[in-house]
């Protein structure tokens, strides 16, 4: 039986995949809305990354060593991307690799901001050193990957799951790390540091709403992690919890964009915040007509391309500030 999986849609790189609607299970179209992490992908081909570390670890390098990673995010009390990738023969995650992670705007953000270390899986038998493969499969288990490529960012602690992020159609060095930032954000030190221009109020709230999104995530991932059967009651519960989780990530990112706009000059600041509650309301209306369930027909798909145009159009005005 498939399961229900606990990654929650992205409208923003999950557009495209909702273009294969329904035809006539709840299952495809369950899988459709909760694989969000794993599908579509574009490619850059002027680079390569760089080569992965065996031993050891450095900030702004990937490493196999997952356990030297660990022990240089506690010393310098950073969250960990782990990188489950086929490097070897998934296209997209070479294509993400080249694309993304090659160029040096995520090199230098990544430097400052988190640990990387990539779990292969490839069918060359001489990339990965023995002492690694069994513990990669077993972090495979722990954290449920299904597919490739999925990044998981943990805590400093090695343990708490922050978010996951995905491949996706048109992603840059800069549309992923603002996709990595509103994780990374989550991280013990990435609170800490965000709280601290805040005022004491603004910042008991932004902890409090902090903890909610972590309990609400665990809650939902212990539920998928259950495999209920897929019928229409569970496929209601299923989406009502994903509503549940986005409208704690809406309260978190309301005090990050008045953050945000409060250092912009008056006028930027109104088109930001703008920006940023037409590109929630576009979403939500998108999320509401995919809970429907269209069938797939050539009226739906149009309508699914202009969601499709808005939403990046939208993205676009925001990551411009």
């Amino acid at each position: 039986m498939r399961r229900f999986m606990a990654d929650a849609p992205d409208s923003s790189d999950a557009i495209s995949r909702r273009k294969r609607m329904k035809q006539g299970t709840i299952t495809a179209f369950i899988t459709i809305i909760a694989a969000s992490a794993m599908l579509m992908m574009s490619c850059s081909n002027d680079s390569q990354a760089s080569d992965v570390m065996k031993d050891g670890a450095e900030l702004g390098s990937w490493t196999m060593d997952y356990k030297a990673a660990l022990a240089l995010a506690k010393e310098k009390d950073l969250p960990i991307m782990l990188n489950f990738t086929g490097s070897d023969w998934c296209g997209w995650c070479i294509r993400m690799d080249r694309g993304v992670f090659a160029k040096k705007e995520w090199s230098r953000w990544a430097t400052e901001n988190l640990l990387m270390v990539t779990l292969d899986f490839p069918k060359g038998k001489n990339i990965v050193p023995e002492k690694y493969q069994n513990r990669n499969r077993q972090l495979q288990r722990q954290y449920k990957v299904r597919g490739y490529p999925t990044y998981v960012i943990v805590d400093v602690d090695g343990k708490t799951e922050l978010g996951r992020l995905g491949a996706g159609r048109g992603k840059t060095p800069e549309s992923f790390i603002k996709e990595a930032e509103a994780v990374v954000v989550k991280s013990s030190g990435g609170v800490a540091k965000f709280v601290s221009a805040l005022s004491a109020k603004d910042a008991a709230t932004y902890r409090k709403y902090i903890d909610e999104l972590k309990t609400a995530d665990a809650k939902l991932a212990k539920w998928t992690a259950s495999e209920p059967e897929e019928n229409e009651q569970n496929f209601t519960a299923f989406y009502d919890q994903l509503e549940a989780v986005q409208a704690i990530k809406d309260k978190i990112e309301d005090i990050e964009i008045a953050q945000k706009a409060h250092s912009m000059k008056p006028e930027d600041a109104k088109a930001y915040q703008r920006a940023h509650a037409e590109l929630r309301t576009t979403k939500a209306e998108l999320e509401t007509w995919m809970r429907r369930q269209p069938n797939r027909n050539e009226e739906n798909l149009q309508k699914l391309d202009a969601y499709e145009g808005k939403i990046e159009k939208l993205s676009a005005i925001v990551e411009r500030y």
